[in-house]
């Protein structure tokens, strides 16, 4: 019996062996769905004929040897492998092609077409003024009879250094790693080099809070955004901290921003204010004598000679920047006949009142204060406006 049952497994041929091995790996629902998959693939195989089954040598009911079939099994495999190959090669190509129209689209958005230009142009003149001037045959040696400069790709290679390279790509002074004195020492804010130096330690951050007559005027009368003061002469005020230890003025610009921040190093400072542009040289002194009713407009202070536009605190200045707040103010209160739009201008304004506090409101109002530790915040400086005392 064992002999016997020897024989027929050595009997089984390949196809079997082979069926046997997938029946014992794959369960009968799997192997239903493998069957039809290849009876799929053999049915389009014979529709398309690229690689038919070989049926001319057989009859009805022949079958075809394992060899053959054997053969045309992994003809079908690789063809279908090339297929699923050639498909995703396209879903590749096909991803790779939108994504470069999308980067393409990007650059462009986002590209200067002018300032592009200017570069190059820039570039190309450069590279052009540094070239020989030789007339004859080019810049090389390289053909009988000429009269070039350049012998070798070496010579090239170090005119292309220093006449292009050099001139058009420098190297960062802070961030190369070395902290090259004077230019460069320990730093905070803009000053100075981190990268390089590190951290300047003995510094402050300091909070300068600095606001015009109308920004405080309209802490209790929201005026501020109307028309008849956003329209009015405006001085413009700005300011600055000026640093002996730097020698230099704290914000790379001056400013007319109310709340700051600034981390400033120790020393002596200087809050520094001015206004950049003259009221008294706009406006007349009949309007100042009529708002602050004064009968001869000779009695008006005259601004002083000698000085900028810029000087803060001229008396003529006071007075010409009150005249034209009172004026704002007066035209925001003071309506046709359809009556006063503004409560508070019913209430609480008073022409005479006004008059007080505008010429007592020139400049900036504020301070400047520092976190104490755990105390709190202390106060550096305060700042009230200008006025007239005489």
């Amino acid at each position: 019996s064992a002999a016997r049952n020897a024989r027929m497994r050595r009997g089984k041929s390949l196809r079997e062996r082979e069926d046997d091995h997938i029946s014992s790996n794959l369960d009968r629902t799997a192997l239903l769905h493998r069957m039809r998959q290849v009876e799929a693939i053999l049915e389009e195989t014979r529709n398309t004929r690229f690689f038919g089954l070989d049926e001319s040598s057989s009859g009805e009911g022949s079958e075809v040897d394992d060899e053959t079939m054997l053969r045309q099994v992994t003809g079908l495999l690789s063809h279908v492998r090339e297929r699923l190959d050639r498909s995703t090669s396209y879903r590749r190509f096909a991803g790779s092609f939108i994504f470069f129209l999308l980067y393409v689209a990007v650059i462009f958005m986002q590209r200067d077409i002018q300032k592009a230009f200017s570069v190059e142009d820039s570039l190309l003149n450069a590279l052009k003024a540094s070239l020989p001037n030789v007339n004859v045959d080019g810049y090389t040696n390289a053909d009988r009879g000429a009269t070039g400069v350049l012998n070798s790709a070496e010579e090239f290679y170090e005119w292309f250094r220093v006449s292009v390279l050099n001139r058009v790509y420098a190297d960062e002074v802070c961030g190369d790693g070395l902290c090259e004195s004077p230019n460069e020492y320990r730093g905070f804010g803009r000053f100075g080099c981190i990268k390089d130096c590190g951290r300047y330690e003995n510094t402050t951050r300091i909070y300068v809070s600095l606001e015009d007559w109308v920004s405080d005027l309209s802490a209790s009368w929201s005026i501020d955004k109307t028309t008849p003061i956003e329209a009015r002469a405006n001085p413009n005020f700005k300011w600055n901290i000026w640093s002996e230890t730097m020698q230099s003025f704290m914000l790379e610009s001056d400013t007319s921003q109310t709340n700051v921040q600034l981390e400033v190093p120790d020393g002596h400072f200087e809050l520094r204010m001015y206004q950049t542009a003259s009221l008294a040289s706009t406006i007349d002194t009949n309007a100042v004598s009529a708002a602050f009713r004064v009968a001869d407009p000779s009695d008006l202070p005259s601004r002083s000679s000698g000085i900028s536009d810029f000087f803060y605190g001229d008396k003529a200045e006071v007075l010409a920047v009150a005249t034209s707040n009172l004026l704002a103010v007066d035209e925001y209160c003071v309506v046709d006949s359809q009556g006063i739009f503004d409560p508070y201008c019913n209430q609480e304004y008073s022409l005479t009142d006004f008059e007080i506090k505008t010429l007592g409101g020139y400049g900036l109002k504020g301070g400047i204060t520092f976190k104490n530790g755990s105390d709190g915040i202390a106060t550096l400086a305060s700042v009230g406006f200008c006025g007239l005392n005489s």
